[in-house]
């Protein structure tokens, strides 16, 4: 959305995210969230940037960040780490890593640091895993109050973990009423984050792609309980991730 407007508007605003702002004759791009900034453009447009923030509020620049010699490598924007990467040869690529914190926390909670690690973060599940689930009796208050809390934190986590995304999608339609086999499936979750507590996004340096490439699938009913199907999809911008998702679609497959 970005790319369409500039070429008629010297500043415009992101179509697909209204937080992301753009200055076609500084060749500048903004990000605002609530009252962080971040800033992308050549050392210039960032001095006169902040310039024009100190003019008008009390502020500070926290990082400048980037491959110059004064600049910084590494630093943190959102609770998300950002670095800039040279290897051995020189080729240069940006990283960002979630919050991990998160993970330790909901390993923490259960108490399965010392557990197994398992190599997924949930099975492929059965009729029979749910012929008695009607029956089964609901989790106490207080686990209820846990589960809750640690699949929204699971949740938030898998905005920066593609690979937990489906995982926390199916544990938070269970929030309503959780029993004993729910807290079971979160306990998978976790011992899966205890193998495979980080993940980390690699943007490798690339000539600006002209295509954006979209890969989505479905599972045909894939959920047992309810028979609705579970969409899927990844948006590749080159060689680099910058979108994924997981969603239950609203009607029941036939």
């Amino acid at each position: 959305g970005l790319r369409r407007t500039a070429r008629t508007t010297r500043n415009c605003r992101g179509v697909s995210n209204g937080a992301v702002f753009y200055n076609q004759a500084e060749d500048v791009r903004s990000l605002v969230h609530g009252d962080d900034f971040m800033i992308l453009g050549d050392s210039q447009a960032i001095e006169d940037m902040d310039r024009l923030l100190r003019s008008k509020y009390e502020c500070k620049m926290t990082a400048v960040i980037g491959f110059g010699e004064h600049a910084q490598r590494e630093a943190l924007m959102l609770n998300r780490i950002i670095r800039c990467c040279l290897d051995e040869n020189g080729v240069k690529s940006i990283e960002i890593e979630g919050d991990r914190r998160h993970a330790d926390v909901i390993i923490q909670q259960l108490n399965l640091g010392a557990g197994k690690a398992v190599s997924t973060p949930r099975v492929k599940e059965k009729d029979e895993d749910f012929e008695s689930y009607d029956e089964e009796s609901s989790l106490s208050e207080k686990d209820k109050t846990l589960f809750r809390s640690l699949t929204m934190r699971g949740r938030y986590l898998s905005q920066d973990r593609p690979d937990i995304a489906e995982t926390t999608k199916e544990l938070a339609r269970y929030m309503q009423d959780p029993k004993s086999s729910d807290m079971e499936r979160l306990k998978r979750l976790v011992r899966y984050l205890v193998g495979q507590p980080r993940v980390i996004y690699i943007f490798g340096w690339q000539d600006e792609p002209s295509t954006l490439d979209v890969f989505t699938d479905t599972d045909y009913a894939g959920c047992i309980a309810t028979r609705r199907s579970t969409s899927g999809g990844a948006a590749i911008s080159g060689a680099n991730l910058v979108k994924h998702w997981s969603s239950t679609q609203p009607t029941v497959a036939l």
